[in-house]
């Protein structure tokens, strides 16, 4: 290994502080520093664990899927169309964003609960089954 102070490569090197850092040096510089006295290894403690209570478990995704009709986006989409709004229209009557009503026709995304009751109040349709 090579010390730290004068860079020649030692057998054996001592761990010593110099000027408040870690250093490991050769026997030669040994003495510019105070030398670092290693700690007994104590011995090993058992850990308790404690196991937290969690709080209500989510709902599965699947479990809502169960719940929506299987073509909910074109559901959505004719019955905004036959209202003769607009998506961005419909995203301010509802106060959601557009790009969600799109997502929702498109079927990329699984509407929550809230906006499915908003949907099924505004559009007058049935989201679940």
């Amino acid at each position: 290994m090579q010390c730290e102070i004068c860079g020649k490569d030692a057998e054996t090197t001592v761990k010593v502080r110099v000027e408040g850092s870690e250093m490991q040096v050769c026997l030669n510089c040994k003495s510019l520093g105070q030398e670092i006295q290693k700690k007994p290894s104590k011995e090993k403690t058992q850990k308790i664990t404690v196991k937290k209570k969690t709080s209500q478990k989510r709902k599965s995704v699947y479990d809502e899927m169960d719940q929506i009709i299987p073509d909910y986006g074109e559901a959505i989409k004719n019955a905004r169309e036959n209202k003769g709004l607009t998506q961005d229209e419909l995203a301010d009557k509802i106060n959601e964003k557009s790009s969600v009503i799109s997502k929702l026709e498109n079927e990329k995304k699984l509407p929550e609960e809230k906006v499915i009751k908003k949907l099924e109040s505004f559009l007058e349709i049935k989201l679940r089954e």
